[in-house]
């Protein structure tokens, strides 16, 4: 199965669109399963002329909308300004007419943490993978792990003080290499003081794993401040209030969860633009 993410600028009948779309439409293989989704910045009407153009190629290449499989509970809009008042549909998913079939459901995700004009969608898929026979080969688990940074900030230190001095405690010091002379030449205490420190770092190690959060490196953002931590549950919060009270249009939650969502995009904007400055 072939995935491809796309974004098409507004439709202008310019050449550059055109030959873009060609050039998808001969990256998809006859008979092959295809999935094409992302920010398409037109909605499906034929009326539309970005629509009309795409519409076309994917044809061609037995590929079709996921449009009317937006559950009902979902509100059909992906791209939501609320300060310009205009909402629509630009957002997409395009499948293969094989597996159409095996699409169990689409969502659009409306949630507070998203602070995008966009609503990213979800869709659900039910495949039989077939497993081929000459691909034996076991993958690496260690090629897959993804580096992880330590939260030190987030995490109970007097956990980690805790659990440190548990570990340590099974740490019995070599008494030789205590009493070993200034310079000692024996290999063998040298030996000794090595793996003390190994087991010292080891303990350390297990101590920091059963107390201290890690998360994935990538997901770190070097400019992101304590005014941020503060920023971002209260427009969470406001939103989700907003939400459960049925989206209303005007009065005063509609204002508090809009104020609250510019706030903390403005804040982002301010604190990217010093951490640039700092660099």
């Amino acid at each position: 199965m072939k995935i491809i993410n796309v974004y098409f600028p507004c439709y202008s009948g310019s050449s550059e669109y055109k030959i873009e779309l060609g050039f998808l439409g001969n990256n998809i293989l006859p008979d092959e399963s295809v999935i094409v989704l992302g920010d398409m910045n037109f909605e499906c009407d034929n009326n539309n002329a970005g629509f009309t153009q795409c519409s076309e190629v994917f044809s061609s290449a037995g590929i079709v909308c996921c449009d009317h499989l937006v559950r009902t509970n979902s509100e059909c809009v992906t791209y939501c300004n609320t300060s310009l008042g205009q909402a629509s549909l630009i957002d997409h998913i395009f499948v293969s007419r094989c597996i159409i079939d095996c699409v169990m459901n689409v969502d659009i995700l409306d949630s507070g943490v998203n602070l995008s004009d966009h609503r990213p969608i979800a869709m659900d898929l039910l495949l039989r993978m077939s497993k081929h026979r000459g691909d034996q080969t076991p993958k690496s688990t260690s090629a897959q792990a993804k580096p992880l940074n330590w939260r030190w900030d987030k995490s109970d230190l007097c956990m980690y003080y805790e659990a440190s001095r548990e570990e340590l405690s099974n740490i019995t010091a070599p008494c030789e290499i205590v009493q070993c002379a200034y310079k000692c030449p024996k290999s063998m205490h040298l030996c000794n003081i090595n793996q003390y420190y190994e087991d010292i770092v080891q303990a350390l190690l297990v101590a920091a794993n059963r107390s201290v959060v890690r998360i994935p490196t990538n997901s770190l953002k070097p400019y992101w401040n304590d005014y941020l931590d503060y920023l971002k549950p209260d427009s969470i919060f406001w939103y989700g209030m907003w939400l459960s009270a049925g989206r209303p249009a005007s009065g005063t939650l509609f204002h508090i969860q809009r104020m609250c969502k510019a706030k903390c995009k403005h804040g982002i904007r301010q604190a990217m633009l010093q951490h640039e400055r700092k660099i």
